[in-house]
C-alpha cells in the first residue's frame, strides 16, 4: 500500500509524522515521505505540559476583617486562660484559642 506524500506529491510506503506548515491551510500533522522529512525541520509537542504555578487569589476586605477580629478573639481567650486557675475553666480558654487560630490558619489558606 502506498500513499502520495502532501509535501512532494510522490508515493511511498514508510513514512514520517511532522507538523506540515501550509500558509493556504491550518498546520497539521502529517505523514511525509522520508526524502521530505529528511529536507524539513520537525517540529516536536512535549510530552508534559508546561509547569504551571498557581496563584493565591486576593482575599476580600471581608476575609481580612475576618481573620483580625478571630485573632483578636484568640489573644483574648488566651489572656483568659493566662488568669484563669489551672483546671476546667484553663482548658476550655485554652480549646477556645486553638479554635480561633485554627479558623485563622483556614481563611489565610495554603502558603
Amino acid at each position: 500500500m502506498s500513499a502520495a506524500c502532501p509535501s512532494c506529491g510522490q508515493s511511498f510506503r514508510t513514512g514520517v509524522t511532522v507538523l506540515l506548515v501550509d500558509p493556504r491551510l491550518p498546520a497539521e500533522r502529517k505523514r511525509v515521505c522520508r526524502r521530505c522529512a529528511s529536507k524539513a525541520l520537525r517540529i516536536c509537542a512535549p510530552y508534559q505540559g508546561p509547569i504551571v504555578k498557581a496563584a493565591p487569589a486576593p482575599r476580600s476586605d471581608d476575609v481580612e476583617r475576618a481573620i483580625r477580629m478571630l485573632t483578636t478573639y484568640a489573644k483574648a481567650a488566651n489572656a483568659a486562660a493566662a488568669t484563669a486557675a489551672r483546671g476546667i475553666e484553663h482548658e476550655f480558654q485554652r480549646g477556645r484559642a486553638e479554635g480561633f487560630e485554627g479558623a485563622i490558619e483556614l481563611l489565610r489558606g495554603p502558603k
